[in-house]
């Protein structure tokens, strides 16, 4: 036995995935892993595995095989399970080798000496039909298969089906069998009607008349016909068939072994066929390998009956000299005799691959793309399978489908000096040198334009768009945006034409500004990995999603001077590139491997990564508007736009001050809960009371009983509806991305519905005293405990998700990580990814479509149902559509919010990185909390009478970090600090990757970026607190300024970004005895190396500054409010108490405890053997003034240096004391374990 070595995979022609496998003796073997037209899908799944899978026992294939498919947690699905058919094949084959037998006597040995196959015919609409058939059997097969239809209508004309009896009737005249495939284009009442039509002519089968997904229509076509039925290359696994088994829905099944699992799964799903009395028919449209493997099969298994078979099928034919025999040596192995290929003699699989033949064409194969099929009104049709080949004459034919553009290899290359532009075909790169060497310069004389173009076609173009009045001459392309009467010499106005709407938030313009040339990414079908070490190149997939942006107000104080520093926003989608050292590829988002380039030339280099851009010290230290039109990282070919030039004179009409007492005092009346929500809410409630495995505690019991009527009369409607309050009081501000004004608790999702009414039960409890409604609490977790599935499983739930799901996904995970039980806070973190992966395969992450403030129009149905914020409440339906699309924007971020502040609270790894948010930041609050359509106009109005623009994410986290004001509101002023937290946790985790993929260092000034940091998070909290200073010293209401103070206090979150810098929690809780961490056992190896690390850092400035800004956080905290309350009564230290019960902001309770930990863990490392005799009492006066003292002393420090010789002092026993018994009344586990942690870190500094 030897473990697993290598696994390679290699992308051939003309669509196929080989896998080969080497073990540490150096025994081999192939296997094949082809999911057509998903292969980059399926090679991103075989990293994910090669990581997993080396140095596996490779005999051990059915442990390999159960672990792969069980330890992964999600299983199944075509992608996953071609990788693994791949891997499960190239084991067998090694196996087999090794022992040098032939595969199948490792199978039970052969049941029989040949095995019958088939090989198809034509295209989708083949002209001769009889010619080919005759060709076939001239080849010496008696059977095959062919398309039995084109695309059909659901409910098409019955005389569309007699070309397919017609083209049964030539096969059969011809003596041989055949096989009908309608690849699922059929639906139920045409499938009804061809199975009968035909019958008389008896096929060998009809394969796929339905799509899989129909197993009830099934069972009626089953019924209602003679000709057995066969389906099962798109199920891939023994439970998907089963069902078609159990309910004797099929007669043949036709597993595809390159996407079955393998030899494993496809020998299992056989055998449990053969239970059944259904016959075996292996779907093989594709190479050599799974051909063989499916032969082996067929050898070995006694239900088998035929055989698909590749050779000379069109896909082949489209590749060339390319075929099934092409990457084999011993091709007479599959010579077709009498219809059958006799079984294999050789050891494995029987067949020798030509090795240098595959790594030669994987070198330059392109993933292959099936043809998009349509039916002539455009509408997409079942799956294309070869080119049409239609008669010119035909007047019902569909419109000739076309292949995707798929990317080919760039061989040639510019030669100018600094240029290394790479292009596939010559004429590419000779029409690019006319740029270099233009032969005759063009200029534009329309109107004065003056645009210059080297070929006279761009310029015949460019002043056809001039007739279009699409074009704003470069004279006027400043003040494009602004009132003119200009026009052009034919008439048309040069202005580009803007969306016409009540109120204008976007406005995109019709030309598009210049954008950066991209190099096209290199393919490469050749890829090797190792563990740790990958071989070949990765190829970058451009995102090519068109938005535009949302407007965001860029100063709550709207005022002139609030407007010194603007922001230009981005134009394009970012573009990112790997960066590679050696053999070993290594993904650094942030590119700051690249930091040591010269930044003079970096507008002209279109390689530039994030990272250099971002930390662009001689571009961005001007403090001028960081222009990012002619960013190189931007993707050209996504055209979506901030715009940045505000028309005041606009159809509102003159600019009018903002009434900010109509905001502030607005009330939105909600009505009363109709008694249907409460009813649809309690049958919810009841599911999941039935589903509960575990017993309730007795108050829930009670709490849930039913009535004589069957309701639950605790759950009244005044109960939810108080839910709901606290859910808009306490939740909503922490996480402001569902539209108050226009949400409907009646209309909205009832799941979404769910999750507000847990957040409120949850915030009932905790505000109230400890034990007097438990049950709310306990209800809560019930909620929490099932809803996830609930949401999971709706159909709504399928990517692009829609927006209520990613809403009640994100407020979901809020409350199970820090409201919930320590077993629900660990199912956050794993479900977290999902959640991710949900937004990003719906491009929310970029924006939306086209113009996300659609003005005009009425909402549709499809469009009620996937906004929470739609609602019976009146309104034009541009504002409801404007919310919708400014609530995904602010999705995106809260998300991106969790996953920053989670991964510094308990030390997981971030998922999100700062250049996947292409979006602008959220709009102004008073944009968003505006009551009425009315409101909102009246607040855009004095906005754009101002000239303020959008801002980007990115545009505006660049500004930051280079120390300059990016003035908007308190929620993006939180998303921005947290960029900046993204950036340093990056920074943090840089070297470890380095080590890791064991990569030479690079000449990075990293502590220059660590201090450029440091430096923003001073100038971000010294900006926020000057301007609620502002706030509080102008005469502007001041009604919101608590709710600011205290869910977004500069205080808390330039903590939160300093101790991610400078501390690892995760050692400090370690250190303080947690037994269980990360999701697993602590042990005292790891507790010894914590105990190492910290002590280390004690002696580093890092150690310092977080020690330093721990004192700090805690003075500000529980010192300085008691201060205020005491209103300097007394010249004593006011006496300090905290309870986290009644603390309203959800987050601040663990980050005290942080806070305490870091100062102790501080402490005990410079002393670990100081120890105090203490025996105070809890509730002592006096000790918790000494309290206010020892955090005043070390809390107005201003430099860390004065922490380098911290002794361990009676104030910190004390402070330990007061938190543990401040935690008592805590209600979550996380806080409960919190409580715990104080008392055992006070005791440790006891004298014993």
């Amino acid at each position: 036995m030897a473990p697993i070595k290598t696994i390679e995979w290699f992308r051939v022609k003309p669509r196929w995935l080989f896998v080969k496998i080497v073990d540490e003796a150096g025994n081999y073997g192939w296997g094949e892993g082809t999911l057509e037209g998903h292969s980059l899908a399926v090679e991103g799944a075989l990293d994910e595995l090669i990581f997993r899978l080396i140095g596996k026992e490779a005999d051990d294939i059915e442990h390999v095989w159960q672990f792969a498919y069980r330890h992964g947690f999600y299983r199944g699905g075509a992608v996953f399970m071609s990788a693994l058919s791949g891997i499960d094949i190239a084991l067998w084959d090694l196996k087999a080798r090794k022992m040098n037998v032939p595969l199948y006597q490792l199978l039970g040995g052969k049941l029989r000496n040949k095995c019958r196959i088939y090989c198809w015919i034509g295209g989708d609409v083949p002209k001769d039909i009889e010619a080919a058939a005759k060709a076939r059997k001239a080849q010496g097969l008696t059977c095959i298969k062919m398309n039995a239809t084109e695309g059909l209508e659901w409910v098409d004309s019955p005389s569309v089906l007699d070309a397919t009896v017609e083209r049964l009737k030539a096969v059969k005249s011809v003596g041989l069998d055949a096989g009908l495939d309608f690849h699922g284009r059929l639906h139920k009442p045409m499938a009804k009607q061809l199975a009968k039509a035909l019958e008389p002519y008896r096929p060998l089968f009809i394969e796929e008349p339905l799509l899989p997904d129909h197993p009830e229509a099934y069972k009626q076509l089953s019924q209602q016909t003679t000709i057995p039925i066969a389906l099962g290359e798109r199920l891939f696994t023994r439970w998907d068939v089963k069902r078609y088994l159990e309910d004797a829905l099929i007669d043949i099944i036709q597993p595809d072994i390159a996407h079955a699992g393998g030899i494993s799964e496809t020998k299992r799903i056989a055998n449990m066929a053969e239970a059944y009395d259904v016959a075996l028919a292996p779907h093989c449209p594709l190479g050599p390998i799974a051909f063989a493997a499916s032969l082996h099969v067929g050898i070995s298994t006694i239900n088998f009956t035929i055989l698909e078979m590749s050779l000379g099928m069109h896909y082949n034919v489209e590749a060339g000299d390319i075929d099934l025999l092409t990457y084999i040596k011993n091709p007479e192995v599959f010579d077709i005799k009498d219809g059958h290929v006799m079984n294999p003699t050789g050891p494995g699989l029987g067949i020798e691959i030509d090795e240098d033949m595959v790594r030669k064409i994987a070198k330059e194969t392109s993933p292959w793309q099936p043809l998009e099929f349509t039916g002539p009104d455009g509408s997409i049709r079942e799956w294309m399978s070869a080119a049409f080949d239609q008669d010119n004459d035909s007047s019902t034919a569909a419109p000739k489908p076309k292949r995707r553009r798929v990317a080919t290899a760039h061989r040639f290359v510019c030669n100018y000096p600094d240029c290394g532009k790479t292009y596939s075909r010559a004429e590419h790169l000779n029409r690019h040198n006319l740029n270099h060497n233009p032969a005759e310069i063009f200029v534009c004389d329309i109107s004065a334009c003056g645009q210059r173009f080297v070929r006279k076609d761009l310029l015949e173009r460019h002043q056809e768009r001039h007739a279009a009045g699409a074009v704003v001459s470069s004279a006027r392309a400043e003040r494009v945006g602004q009132s003119s009467s200009s026009q052009s010499r034919d008439g048309h106005s040069l202005e580009p034409v803007w969306p016409h709407s009540p109120i204008e938030m976007v406005r995109p313009d019709r030309y598009s500004p210049p954008r950066p040339q991209m190099p096209a990414p290199q393919e490469s079908g050749l890829r090797s990995s190792t563990m740790g070490n990958s071989y070949g190149s990765y190829h970058d997939m451009e995102n090519t999603m068109a938005h535009s942006g949302m407007i965001n107000a860029e100063a709550s104080l709207m005022t002139p001077a609030s407007l010194e520093h603007q922001d230009r926003s981005i134009h394009n989608g970012v573009h990112w590139g790997n960066v590679t050292y050696d053999n070993t590829v290594l993904v650094d988002a942030f590119g700051l491997n690249n930091m040591d380039v010269n930044f003079e030339t970096l507008q002209d280099d279109n390689r530039q990564p994030f990272g250099s851009w971002l930390f662009n010290f001689n571009e961005a230290g001007s403090g001028a508007d960081l222009d990012m039109t002619s960013v190189s990282f931007l993707n050209p070919s996504s055209e979506h736009f901030f715009e940045n030039n505000f028309n005041p004179a606009s159809d509102l009409g003159s600019p009018a001050a903002l009434s900010l007492d109509l905001l502030n005092d607005a009330v939105l009346d909600f009505g009363t809960l109709s008694t249907n929500r409460r009813q649809a809410f309690v049958h919810l409630v009841k599911i999941f009371k039935g589903k509960q495995r575990r017993p309730l505690s007795a108050k829930l019991e009670i709490f849930l009983s039913t009535s004589t009527t069957d309701d639950l009369p605790l759950i009244s409607q005044d109960y939810l509806m108080s839910c709901i309050a606290a859910y808009w009081t306490h939740i909503s501000p922490q996480m402001p991305f569902i539209h108050r004004p226009t949400f409907n608790p009646n209309t909205s999702n009832l799941l979404l519905f769910a999750v507000m009414v847990m957040l409120g039960s949850s915030t009932l409890n905790r505000l109230s005293t400890k034990g007097l409604v438990d049950e709310y609490a306990a209800f809560a977790d019930l909620l929490a405990e099932h809803l996830r599935w609930e949401i999971f499983t709706d159909p709504a739930a399928s990517p692009p998700a829609e927006l209520w799901v990613q809403q009640a996904l994100l407020l979901l995970e809020l409350y199970e990580k820090m409201f919930s039980t320590r077993e629900l806070h660990e199912r956050a973190h794993i479900h977290h990814a999902s959640t991710l992966t949900l937004l990003r395969r719906g491009n929310p992450l970029v924006g939306q479509l086209g113009t996300e403030t659609p003005m005009e129009g009425t909402i549709s149905r499809s469009e009620e149902d996937s906004a929470m914020i739609l609602s019976t409440r009146t309104g034009p339906s541009w504002w409801l559509r404007w919310a919708q699309a400014e609530a995904q924007n602010r999705v995106v971020f809260a998300a991106y919010l969790l996953d920053c502040s989670h991964s510094t609270f308990f030390g997981h790894a971030l998922s999100l990185s700062p250049h996947e948010i292409m979006l602008p930041l959220p709009c102004d609050d008073q944009l968003w909390t505006a009551p009425t359509a009315e409101a909102l106009q009246r607040v855009d109005q004095n906005l754009r009478s101002y000239g303020l623009k959008p801002v980007s994410f990115l545009s505006a986290l660049r500004r930051i970090l280079h120390g300059h004001t990016v003035r908007t509101h308190p929620w993006a002023r939180k998303i921005l600090m947290y960029g900046l937290i993204t950036v340093g946790w990056h920074i943090n985790h840089r070297e470890s990757m380095l080590t890791c993929f064991d990569t030479p260092r690079t000449s990075l000034d990293q502590e220059r970026c660590r201090k450029l940091l440091v430096e923003a998070f001073d100038a971000w909290k010294d900006d926020f607190d000057d301007t609620l200073a502002a706030e509080t010293l102008t005469g502007l209401p001041n009604s919101n300024l608590k709710i600011k103070r205290n869910f977004d206090d500069p205080q808390i979150i330039y903590f939160i970004a300093n101790l991610s810098l400078h501390a690892n929690i995760v050692d400090f809780q370690m250190l303080a005895g947690s037994t269980r961490l990360l999701g697993r056992r602590v042990s005292n190896r790891d507790k010894a190396h914590a105990v190492a690390r910290v002590k280390d850092w004690s002696k580093t400035e890092s150690g310092r500054h977080a020690a330093l800004h721990s004192f700090k956080f805690l003075h500000a905290m529980l010192v300085v409010p008691q201060t205020a309350f005491d209103n300097g009564s007394s010249g004593d230290s006011p006496t300090i108490t905290y309870n986290c019960r009644q603390d309203e902001l959800n987050y601040r309770p663990w980050i005290i405890f942080l806070a305490a930990l870091t100062i102790w863990s501080f402490t005990v490392a410079l002393n670990p053997s100081a120890r105090l005799e203490w025996s105070g009492s809890d509730g002592d006066d006096t000790k918790h003034k000494d309290i206010a003292s020892y955090l005043t002393l070390y809390g107005t420090r201003t430099a860390a240096v004065d922490l380098a010789h911290l002794k361990l002092d009676v104030g910190l026993v004390e402070l330990l004391d007061m938190l543990h018994v401040g935690y008592e009344d805590a209600e979550n586990d996380l806080l409960i374990e919190a409580h715990i942690r104080f008392r055992e870190c006070r005791d440790m500094l006891r004298v014993k």
